[in-house]
């Protein structure tokens, strides 16, 4: 059971507070997306949980695994903590051909040819990218892009994938056709997905659960269309939905 659970993590830069005592309990399967404004936090917290930021306070455990703790001195090593991550940039190898790129981290955990090769056409079919296994990264589109980035990410069967705005490069036409491919391999590949956007929209469509944040602090954490009926305050009433334009929702928030 893949699940992760944040006890009182706190991250500070100086004295400034990125992410303010956080208790969050991810569920194995879920589709989680860590909402916010710009700055509130939702980066931090998913590179925390990777391993690639340090908290200054807390636990984090990852398959029933502690994997930080402040306070026993523990910091297990984002290589060891079987998470793939996908990055807004993609991060492709410019000099390696498509099939080059997927295969790359499978080689390196010494697997057999035979089943990198049948792990990557597998990659290809479920991603629709069979015809550009022998292009390189120059030569596909931002789309064929973030799909290759996708099958390198999933290729070496993490328990967990983290993905920091990865479709805010797209154009609007692709950014629909990605959502609904994102959440189809949710679906299929039954791993636990943290995402992080700013887009509302996105969040709405493809959460299992929204993790609100604001300026570093939990605003709330519930399933999509329970934070868009039943937002916990005002500022959460007033980021997913116009408040003014929906007096039913506005009754009894906390200001």
């Amino acid at each position: 059971m893949s699940d992760i659970v944040l006890k009182n993590i706190t991250k500070r830069f100086g004295k400034s507070v990125a992410v303010d005592n956080l208790n969050l309990t991810i569920a194995d399967g879920d589709f989680i997306t860590l909402l916010g404004p710009s700055g509130c936090g939702k980066t931090t917290t998913l590179r925390m949980i990777a391993g690639l930021e340090t908290p200054t306070e807390g636990e984090i455990w990852i398959d029933g695994k502690c994997v930080f703790s402040a306070e026993k001195g523990i910091n297990v090593a984002p290589s060891k903590r079987d998470v793939g991550f996908l990055f807004q940039n993609y991060a492709l190898w410019p000099h390696m051909t498509v099939y080059q790129n997927i295969s790359f981290g499978l080689e390196n955990m010494k697997w057999p040819k035979d089943r990198i090769r049948k792990k990557v056409d597998e990659l290809l079919k479920m991603l629709k990218i069979e015809e550009f296994e022998k292009r390189y990264p120059s030569e596909l589109s931002g789309g064929q892009q973030q799909r290759v980035a996708i099958a390198r990410t999933l290729a070496t069967e993490p328990k967990v994938l983290f993905m920091d705005e990865p479709l805010s490069n797209l154009d609007a036409k692709l950014r629909m056709d990605m959502r609904t491919e994102l959440k189809r391999l949710h679906l299929e590949t039954r791993s636990t997905f943290v995402y992080v956007t700013h887009d509302q929209l996105e969040a709405m469509t493809l959460s299992t659960k929204i993790c609100l944040m604001k300026k570093g602090l939990l605003q709330q954490y519930a399933p999509p269309l329970t934070v868009y009926h039943s937002p916990a305050n005002m500022f959460t009433a007033d980021f997913v939905g116009n408040p003014l334009h929906q007096p039913d929702r506005g009754r009894g928030l906390q200001h």
